[in-house]
């Protein structure tokens, strides 16, 4: 898969590039940075990506705390990779957030890959994602090392699957249903819902009512944090049907296969190992009704509904639904 998804016909004719195919590597670390483990974590993601790809970053966007309006996209040179990273290890105390995004030619006219995004958040937390070309020669050498990252980390929940990376300022209704094709991939703006179901926030709880905290996402590879692993379904049957499943000191590991897929219906993918990790994984996922409000489509149109619940079930059987 390599074509990029082009606007909703629905919402305007104009054939822009809405989303990029990527494989994702996301997660939600406990703690802000100033917590020795999850800044190691963050720093070595930092260190791994502009060590591979530091030739391929042509911006950056800084989002600092209290700011009424995201950041521009500017220039990254090498020497701002260097105080960036000063800042990293400094604990990011003046930025909500840092992107960096794959060189070209302004303005984009869709989303520059490579990319990497590190978010403080409530909770306390630090979110981070690497989106990567789909069709990088080295991918599972890239993915085995961020896999190896994670693993060391206090994570609270993540994925590594391939999927769709949004344009920037792209709004949710403009992505075609893609999912209905591509049923492994992950699509949407990482962070949005996972930071809002990783944790129980008060605020929320007292606004909309009490809601369970989970993981949002079953991917290639699925991070479950100790927060919500001893909710996970039955495992025994997993191993037959081509899911590992990796208890870690703090984490537990589920893998979907030898490598990951997009789930292509025209191409007659079977996807029974993503299934059947999905079925292990939904007893530890967030509450539903917020899996649906944070899915891209949600409260959009008279077919968001449809369409964000189509998404959150696209790894359902339909004699299970």
């Amino acid at each position: 898969m390599s074509e990029p998804l082009k606007i909703n016909e629905n919402y305007t004719p104009q054939p822009e590039a809405v989303a990029v195919p990527a494989f994702r590597s996301a997660a939600v670390l406990d703690g802000l940075l100033n917590v020795p483990d999850t800044k190691a974590a963050v720093l070595g993601l930092f260190d791994l990506f502009v060590s591979r790809f530091g030739g391929n970053i042509g911006y950056m966007a800084l989002d600092k705390a209290g700011a009424s309006a995201a950041a521009k996209l500017v220039k990254c040179t090498p020497d701002k990779l260097v105080e960036l990273r000063a800042t990293l290890d400094g604990e990011m105390t003046k930025l909500l957030r840092l992107r960096l995004f794959g060189a070209k030619v302004a303005p984009m006219s869709a989303p520059n890959l490579p990319f990497l995004s590190i978010l403080r958040s409530a909770g306390p937390a630090t979110a981070v994602e690497l989106s990567l070309p789909a069709n990088l020669p080295d991918l599972m050498d890239v993915a085995g090392a961020i896999d190896g990252i994670l693993r060391a980390a206090p994570l609270r929940s993540g994925f590594q699957s391939f999927g769709f990376l949004p344009d920037v300022g792209v709004a949710g209704p403009m992505h075609p249903a893609a999912f209905r094709r591509y049923r492994c991939a992950v699509m949407g703006e990482f962070p949005t819902s996972i930071l809002h179901l990783s944790f129980r926030t008060a605020n929320i709880a007292q606004r909309d009512g009490d809601y369970t905290p989970g993981i949002t996402e079953t991917g290639w590879r699925t991070y479950v944090g100790a927060a919500f692993r001893d909710r996970l379904g039955n495992a025994d049957t997993l191993a037959a049907r081509g899911v590992r499943v990796e208890p870690l000191a703090g984490m537990t590991v589920v893998t979907a296969g030898d490598a990951p897929i997009w789930g292509d219906v025209n191409k007659g993918d079977t996807i029974a190992g993503y299934q059947a990790a999905h079925d292990f994984l939904r007893p530890a996922y967030g509450e539903r009704k917020w899996l649906v409000s944070f899915a891209p489509w949600s409260n959009r149109d008279p077919d968001s509904t449809d369409l964000s619940e189509g998404y959150v079930d696209r790894l359902v059987p339909e004699d299970a639904a």
